[in-house]
This record gives structure tokens, C-alpha cells and sequence, in this order.
């Protein structure tokens, strides 16, 4: 029993040394080691131009006592971290009063908490940032920019602004723009280098008459956009002859059948411009003579001779075709062609560079002929009178011929006045100027007959003053 209670003694004196000591090493080492002093270090700096998304980098920098525990505050809304040197990433753009609290629960208790304020900016960007069209053109721009903000300010460059977040803007005149769009969040703000919107003239134009004709002139008309061109530059093929005019009309003439290349540059506001180039064609125009003209006879060669335009002259189109009206055709340059009686629609076809044409129907009316054209079984007498029979010198008298048949360019008329006067028209006028009795005669021909009438003493002129 005595050494139990022996034991238990020792084991308390013991626990007392221990207790001494512990409480002593405390004491030493409050009084040697310096109190805990939170801070830290960021990367980036703060101050510099941090914008949003922006990856902070933080590093402990605390004094005095080993610090054991961290806990880092970001106060953006995102829980704390624990870590001692931890990366953070905000977000959205403001000034973050970031505190770090630090402890060692192993010694002394000590604790420090440390804020430093991080700044982050929201960065300005849009699409579309460069942009190329034709005027009048409606561009959509959207926001693009970080951070969040929630205040935006566009200048479009043409005058207009705008206050939304995704706005859109019509330029109407041609130009080169520059936009600018200015972001702000939480008293920060940003602003975007200048986009660059490319506004063009449009060109383009259009021809009359179309299709246009070799030979005469073509109106080429440029088709005015808005917010259109200041000058016009027009070039055609194949001398590449150019105008330059401030209207956009102009005209020209192509002197071959052919397709050629016209091409229209056009210039609009600060050094804007576009170009085009069509293909026109200028085709060629089919005409022709026809010899003898107007009516002809049966039987008799009428001639057509080619007279069209635009195929450098006559004979110089790449092919004819000619069609007779009757069933006969023709592919010479100039033909001939021997008609019955009747009435036909003759037309021509040319062919020039792969363009061709055909003439407007042209109507001959064949005739079969006079056929004795004095010669119908009346009496001749009664195939041409005077107005009047006699009179005073010098005595005015008006002839008419009236043959039997159709008057062609064929029927010939020659008048005997008897007074060595004559005519070759069918309704002639004569004076004679010395009295006398005449006979009058008239023949009528063609190149099929010939007839002559005579009507002697016919015509009867006086004295002047006196009677019959």
C-alpha cells in the first residue's frame, strides 16, 4: 500500500514539471517571436490597366509569426479561398477590396487581416470591328466587350450615337466611318479603338434602246444608289474609249455588230468606289433596195441590194438570207428574183459576229402587166383630153392621160404638143404662145407595149383680143 501511494506522488510532481515548462517555453517565446502582420502581393500590379476578365495572381507576404491558416476574401461574390498563395479570376469590372485574413492557432493565437482594393476595367469591343458594303447599308453592331457593363455609348461616325447595347445603324451616303463604342461598369470605363465601316457607291447601269444597234448610238445610263456616286468613268471595247462625266449618262456608238465589254467605275465620298463591267451586244440592222422601186411587173428581174448597218459594209456580214415571200430564198448579197403575179413580204437576215437581225417586211405588189395599155376595145380618142380646146394667145392648156391599166414605175407617158412642146408626165401643162391649129399626140409604153394616139387639129389658138 505505501508504494502505491509512493507512485502517485512521483507521477504528480511530474505533471507539475511538465505544466512549468510548458507555460515557461510559452512565456520565452511570446517574449522573442513579433506578432503576426497579414499582407500580400498581386500580379498584376494593382493600378495598371487590368481589364476585365482579369487573372490575379496573389501572394502572401505576411510577417512576424509563421502564419498556419489563410483565408483570402475576393469579394466578388465567389466563396473564400484557403490556400496561402492562390490565382483568382474576376469577372465583371469594379474595385474589389480583396482581404486577407491570416492566424497561428499553434502558439500564440495571433490573427491579421490585411484589404487591398483590386481594380479591374471593362474592355470596349464590338463586332462587326471592319466592315465593307454597298450604301445604303444597315450595319448591326454587338457588344462584345468584358467585364459586364451595364452603360454603353456608341458614335457611328456619321452623326449618329446610340445608347444601347446592340444597336443598329443605317448609313445612307457612301463614306468611310469610324466607330467608336465607350463601356462603363460599377464608375469604370473604357473606350474601344476606332472600327472602320467602308460604305461603296453601287455601280451599275443599264442601256436603250436594248438591245442596242451597230451604227447608232446607245445611251448608257449608271443606275444612281443613294448615297450614290460623285463621278463616273465609263470604257469600251475595243479602243478602249473612256468618258468621264459627272452625270452618269452617256452615249456611244459601236460601229461593228460584236459583243463588247463596257466597264463603269464609280467614286463616291472618301475615296469610295466600285466597278462593273457588262457585256453588250450591238447588233446589226438588215436593210435593202429593191430596183426597179415601188410596183413591178410580172415577169420582169427585180433587184435587192444589201444596204444594212453595222456589218462594215455592204457584203461584209458573215451571212445573208434572204427570203422572197413566194418560197424562194437567197443567200447572195445582193439577188434578183423574178415574181408572178401577186402581192409578197420580202425580208432580209444578217449575220455579224454571231449577232443577227432581220429586216421589217418590206410588200411588193407584181402586176402582170399593161398588156396593151391602150388596147382595152375603147376608143382611143378617149384615152387622154385637153381642159380646154381653144383660146387666145398665149392659151394655157392642162392635158390627162388615162391608159387602161395600172400606171407602174414602168409606164412611160411622151406628149407631142404639136408645137415642138413635148412632156413626159402623165398629167402635163402646156402654153402655147403663137396662134395656130395643132395636133396633139401621146404614147404610152412599157417595157412589154407601146401605143400611140393622135388627135389632129386639136388644139386651136387665136389672135389675142379676138373670137372664135
Amino acid at each position: 500500500m505505501k508504494t502505491f501511494e509512493k507512485i502517485r506522488s512521483v507521477r504528480r510532481i511530474k505533471s507539475t514539471i511538465l505544466i512549468f515548462l510548458v507555460v515557461l517555453l510559452a512565456t520565452v517565446s511570446c517574449a522573442t517571436a513579433a506578432p503576426l502582420s497579414a499582407d500580400f502581393i498581386t500580379i498584376p500590379p494593382n493600378g495598371t490597366a487590368n481589364f476585365a476578365p482579369l487573372t490575379v495572381q496573389f501572394t502572401d507576404a505576411t510577417t512576424g509569426s509563421p502564419a498556419i491558416n489563410w483565408t483570402w476574401n475576393f469579394a466578388d461574390g465567389t466563396g473564400p479561398a484557403l490556400m496561402q498563395n492562390p490565382s483568382h479570376i474576376f469577372q465583371s469590372a469594379g474595385i474589389f477590396p480583396v482581404s486577407l485574413t491570416v492566424w497561428n492557432v499553434t502558439t500564440t493565437m495571433d490573427t491579421s487581416t490585411i484589404t487591398h482594393n483590386v481594380t479591374v476595367t471593362p474592355f470596349a469591343q464590338f463586332t462587326p470591328f471592319t466592315f465593307t458594303g454597298y450604301a445604303p447599308l444597315n450595319v448591326q453592331f454587338t457588344d462584345t466587350s468584358t467585364g459586364q457593363p451595364n452603360i454603353w455609348s456608341w458614335y457611328f461616325g456619321d452623326g449618329n450615337t446610340s445608347a444601347q447595347q446592340n444597336p443598329a445603324n443605317l448609313y445612307v451616303w457612301s463614306g468611310i466611318y469610324k466607330v467608336n463604342l465607350t463601356v462603363q461598369k460599377n464608375g469604370l470605363t473604357n473606350k474601344s479603338a476606332n472600327g472602320t465601316m467602308t460604305v461603296n457607291p453601287k455601280a451599275d447601269f443599264t442601256i436603250t434602246p436594248s438591245p442596242g444597234k451597230a451604227g447608232s448610238p446607245i445611251q448608257f445610263n449608271a443606275t444612281i444608289t443613294t448615297g450614290g456616286p460623285k463621278s463616273f468613268v465609263w470604257f469600251f471595247e475595243p479602243s478602249n474609249t473612256s468618258y468621264s462625266n459627272p452625270s452618269g449618262v452617256v452615249n456611244h456608238t459601236f460601229p461593228i455588230a460584236n459583243t463588247y465589254v463596257v466597264g463603269l467605275n464609280v467614286t463616291g465620298n472618301a475615296t469610295t468606289s466600285d466597278q462593273i463591267t457588262h457585256s453588250v451586244a450591238a447588233y446589226p440592222t438588215a436593210l435593202f433596195t429593191q430596183s426597179p422601186p415601188g410596183n413591178v411587173i410580172e415577169g420582169r428581174t427585180v433587184t435587192f441590194t444589201d444596204a444594212s448597218i453595222g456589218v462594215g459594209g455592204s457584203g461584209n456580214a458573215d451571212s445573208y438570207s434572204w427570203n422572197f415571200g413566194d418560197g424562194a430564198t437567197s443567200t447572195a448579197v445582193s439577188p434578183t428574183h423574178i415574181y408572178k403575179q401577186g402581192k409578197y413580204f420580202v425580208t432580209l437576215t444578217v449575220t455579224k459576229n454571231g449577232l443577227s437581225d432581220t429586216s421589217v417586211p418590206v410588200q411588193i405588189n407584181v402586176d402582170s402587166g399593161l398588156l396593151g395599155p391602150l388596147r382595152s376595145g375603147i376608143n382611143g380618142n378617149t384615152l387622154f383630153r385637153a381642159s380646154k380646146y381653144a383660146g387666145f394667145a398665149p392659151f394655157t392648156v392642162s392635158f390627162i392621160a388615162y391608159p387602161t391599166r395600172n400606171v407602174t414605175s414602168e409606164t412611160h407617158f411622151a406628149w407631142d404638143f404639136g408645137d415642138g412642146g413635148t412632156a413626159t408626165i402623165q398629167r402635163p401643162s402646156h402654153t402655147y404662145i403663137s396662134p395656130g391649129v395643132y395636133t396633139v399626140s401621146l404614147t404610152v409604153s412599157d417595157t412589154r407595149d407601146s401605143y400611140t394616139i393622135v388627135k389632129p387639129r386639136y388644139i386651136v389658138v387665136k389672135h389675142g383680143g379676138g373670137g372664135i
